[in-house]
């Protein structure tokens, strides 16, 4: 959970940092005007990045334990292969 709380952290910074340019940008062009667009772009944004965290965290929910399981730990080719085993769908291949 750690590790991904970073990444996701380390991303937000990274937009942060790249609107913030561009706001300072169109400040110093005297484009204040297209400052609203900027910030409706960044509220849209943030708000379908919500969505889709929300959409994954409830199919993840309603995944077997075996899907999970595969998606949740670091795969070897023979881990893979035995994860696959073990998920019925796979199982006559």
């Amino acid at each position: 959970m750690l590790p991904t709380f970073v990444i996701g952290l380390r991303e937000g910074l990274e937009a942060a940092l790249i609107v913030g340019i561009i706001a300072a940008f169109l400040g110093q062009q005297g484009r204040r005007d297209a400052l609203r667009q900027v910030w409706i772009g960044t509220a849209i944004a943030v708000v379908i990045c919500i969505g889709i965290a929300i959409a994954l965290q409830v199919i993840s929910s309603d995944l077997p334990p075996a899907y999970t399981s595969a998606l949740s730990k670091k795969l070897t080719p023979a881990s893979y292969a035995a994860d696959m085993q073990s998920i019925p769908a796979f199982t006559s291949i």
